[in-house]
């Protein structure tokens, strides 16, 4: 079975041991019902997970001991598509705009029901096509002589 992991303050992360107290406390203790002696594991939010084992519970606060520290991989880069009916003219620029932003991967408009062109069948979807093409990256400089 998976250790249970719990985001922590790194502050909270002192010489070996972490004190959890507030909403975090509350939730490892009544809600997961966690008591001494239980193995989780706490991230700091440096890169690493901590292996830690409960040592004592008192009424407001827990103190756990680490057992093992390891470093995570970074996170693989999520590739978002928006299936997006479309919407008044006006706010295709407003979306794309937010989507390059964001790091959308890709734009999927498409017809429903309530779309805005569906009450127009002659709809110019140029302007998608050039809205898509602003979407896309620079090609990158990679091995181009300097």
């Amino acid at each position: 079975m998976a250790l249970r992991r719990f985001h922590i303050e790194k502050q909270d992360l002192r010489e070996g041991s972490v004190t959890i107290h507030g909403d975090l406390f509350h939730h490892i203790r009544e809600v997961c019902r966690f008591a001494e002696g239980d193995i989780f594991e706490v991230l700091p939010g440096d890169g690493t997970a901590v292996k830690v084992k409960i040592v004592s519970v008192a009424k407001k606060e827990l103190r756990a001991e680490a057992l093992a520290t390891r470093f995570l991989p970074a996170p693989r880069k999520p590739f978002v598509t928006l299936a997006l009916s479309i919407p008044k003219l006006p706010k295709v620029d407003w979306i794309v705009e937010k989507c390059v932003e964001l790091g959308v991967h890709e734009i999927r408009p498409f017809v429903s029901d309530y779309s805005f062109c569906a009450k127009f069948p002659t709809f110019p979807k140029t302007a998608w096509r050039v809205g898509a093409s602003s979407c896309r990256p620079p090609p990158s400089n990679r091995g181009a002589a300097t």
